[in-house]
């Protein structure tokens, strides 16, 4: 097991590991929690439908190419994307509902409550991270909000409807991550590992918010509790997707995803009421395992959990080289990254691989996908392309920034 000071800090830190841009994924930033979004979805539905909380508003907020803020998107510094799983700040892309013409479009008093209710949602998390829920008082949080006792009462209600806010916010916003994680990978065992991995980074990158909402528990309003449950069933259909794949005597039982998704929730606050997490990415080839077992059985499962082992062994690596020379580039740092990593070590160990061979080795079924990987790869000076002339395929290999790199990261 991995202590903290092992996973390293700063801009080092597994906080980091939504840094860059996802492999072919436009960059996406999430709204501030509780501003108003337009066209926002509910949940997710299991037919691989938006994301929870961040997709549409970051496809309308957001030039596919440039990566600028679009109309009708307020743009301040909009910092980790939305799929990354990395933490957020204040300082970020919010929407605005209605038609919008720009920048003047958004309305000062409604930036500023969503900015004032971003910082109270903050600090909520870290008081009752730090306090516990009995302990924590309004008067702490709006003290270390900077935000005014009326303000906080008007967003809110009182203490209460604040907590509420803000494990609304953290389940739909972890939602939305395994959902966009999950549909980019081409069979259901990636799925579930990016899906998992992708959850267990942006833990790790909020430690408030996972101390807040994995063992705090509050009272709940029945239009909460609906709320909550419907993402819940959501999580557990994608999972069971899996049944498609199944011939009917192998079928498992109706409760099996329903089962996994609270095994894994179970594990997560027993793990962290002993102290054995954070690093959460440690377990990232255990809780993998765990759901793949009831459905497709020891073998499949044992071969998951050694893919999680490796890619949790890959970002603890990845976020511990503080003093690696070169440094990693923030492209290889991200949580989906993975075909990337993959891609730099095989071109390590096989100069002069062609595209296809370099697809075939790391799991991709179409040239394009292998062409825009290593074209990024190329594009960041890690690679070195050899032309192939007329019917010949190009050659790849790394150049010397990217030898350098593919020893940081097989260190």
């Amino acid at each position: 097991m991995h202590s903290r000071a092992q996973l390293g800090h700063g801009s080092s830190s597994l906080r980091d590991a939504g840094a860059g841009t996802g492999e072919g994924v436009p960059r996406e930033s999430p709204g501030v929690p509780g501003a108003p979004r337009a066209g926002t979805s509910a949940a997710a539905s299991a037919d691989g439908a938006q994301a929870v909380g961040g997709a549409n508003e970051a496809q309308r907020g957001r030039r596919a190419d440039s990566g600028e803020p679009a109309v009708g998107a307020h743009a301040v510094d909009s910092g980790v994307s939305a799929s990354s799983g990395g933490p957020i700040s204040d300082r970020q892309v919010v929407m605005t509902s209605g038609p919008a013409h720009g920048r003047d479009a958004v309305d000062s008093g409604e930036w500023t409550l969503s900015v004032w209710r971003f910082r109270l949602l903050r600090a909520m998390a870290d008081v009752v991270a730090e306090r516990g829920l009995r302990k924590a008082s309004v008067a702490e949080v709006t003290r270390r909000a900077s935000v005014s006792h009326h303000v906080f009462l008007d967003l809110f209600g009182g203490f209460d409807g604040c907590m509420q806010a803000l494990l609304d916010w953290t389940l739909e916003r972890v939602s939305g991550l395994i959902w966009e994680a999950a549909r980019r990978e081409s069979c259901w065992q990636d799925g579930v590992l990016a899906g998992i991995e992708t959850a267990l980074v942006f833990l790790e990158s909020e430690p408030a918010l996972a101390r807040a909402c994995l063992l705090e528990v509050v009272a709940s309003s029945a239009e909460e509790r609906a709320r909550r449950t419907k993402l819940f069933n959501d999580l557990a259909a994608l999972i069971d997707t899996a049944r498609a794949h199944l011939s009917l005597e192998r079928q498992p039982p109706d409760l099996t995803a329903e089962a996994a998704l609270m095994s894994v929730l179970g594990i997560l606050r027993r793990r962290l009421l002993d102290g054995e997490v954070p690093p959460f990415v440690a377990l990232l080839g255990q809780l993998t395992e765990a759901i793949v077992l009831p459905y497709f059985g020891p073998t499949a499962a044992s071969r998951a959990a050694r893919r999680g082992d490796e890619r949790a062994t890959m970002l603890l690596r990845l976020h511990s080289a503080d003093a690696s020379h070169p440094p990693i580039p923030a492209m290889l740092r991200h949580a989906s990254a993975h075909r990337l990593r993959a891609c730099l070590i095989y071109l390590a160990e096989h100069p002069g691989a062609s595209n296809k061979a370099v697809a075939s080795a790391i799991g991709i079924s179409h040239l394009g996908q292998a062409s825009t990987l290593l074209a990024r790869l190329y594009d960041a000076k890690l690679l070195v392309k050899r032309p192939g002339g007329a019917g010949r395929p190009n050659s790849w290999s790394l150049s010397s920034y990217g030898v350098e790199v593919s020893r940081a990261l097989m260190a």
